[in-house]
């Protein structure tokens, strides 16, 4: 390694480790939408775009045969990216509520309010789709304390000051996960494969929970979220060869 004692060696192994995760591959999440148009990922993480906003329907142009804006049929590629994202490193989304310079806190959550798809065990969503499926509700995992409206002006349109606060807001389902200070260890390197678990396929793809809670993206780090009493968590954990 041509060093002269432990602490050279030390620092050797690490900048080759750091060069050779330097150099591998990482799959943008655009690749998953490539077919939904360029600005669909940042449209997707603010809480809009079609996998947010439709509903599965029998209505024109679907009929009781064959529906339109099945999620399932939308979002093919979320259950085909499932396995790439055990076997590949995804690029986290270059999107302000992801900015690392906020996320000190190195922990980031989605929040939200309402279930879309029936038949999966999860929120109130039911068939038939038209007539029990309107703006249906998440299972409830936790409160809504307060929201900054400052934080997230790209998310809700406006450049707004003030705070909102929740008496009764209805259910809300948030969900985060959190990775290390060291950016060359295991839960940093793959935290956009945890970001996309966690939204994509648990959640959306799995579940069928889209939106956000207004003011707030539908994914950031904690420091643009809503402050709420808490969010069950996933870890992530990894065998590398």
């Amino acid at each position: 390694l041509g060093v002269n004692d432990e602490a050279g060696a030390e620092q050797a192994v690490y900048d080759l480790c750091t060069s050779a995760q330097a150099a591998m591959e990482q799959t943008p999440l655009d690749d998953i939408a490539y077919d939904e148009g360029s600005q669909f990922i940042e449209l997707y993480y603010a809480g809009r775009a079609s996998w947010n906003e439709e509903t599965q329907t029998n209505l024109f142009p679907g009929n009781s045969t064959t529906p339109v804006n099945v999620l399932k049929d939308d979002a093919y590629k979320v259950d085909e990216y499932k396995s790439i994202s055990e076997i590949s490193v995804f690029k986290m989304p270059e999107l302000p509520q992801f900015d690392p310079s906020v996320c000190t806190s190195h922990a980031a959550q989605c929040c939200w309010p309402r279930d879309r798809q029936a038949n999966d065990n999860n929120g109130n969503c039911a068939a038939p789709y038209d007539s029990d499926c309107i703006d249906k509700d998440v299972a409830d995992n936790t409160d809504l304390c307060y929201n900054e409206l400052d934080k997230a002006p790209y998310a809700n349109g406006i450049n707004a000051n003030g705070f909102s606060t929740y008496d009764r807001e209805g259910p809300v389902h948030c969900h985060g996960f959190a990775w290390s200070t060291e950016e060359q260890e295991i839960t940093s390197r793959y935290k956009a494969n945890a970001l996309f678990f966690v939204s994509m396929y648990d959640h959306m793809y799995q579940r069928g929970y889209v939106e956000n809670i207004p003011g707030s993206p539908m994914c950031g780090c904690v420091e643009h979220m809503p402050v709420v009493t808490r969010a069950d968590c996933t870890q992530t954990n990894l065998e590398e060869h």
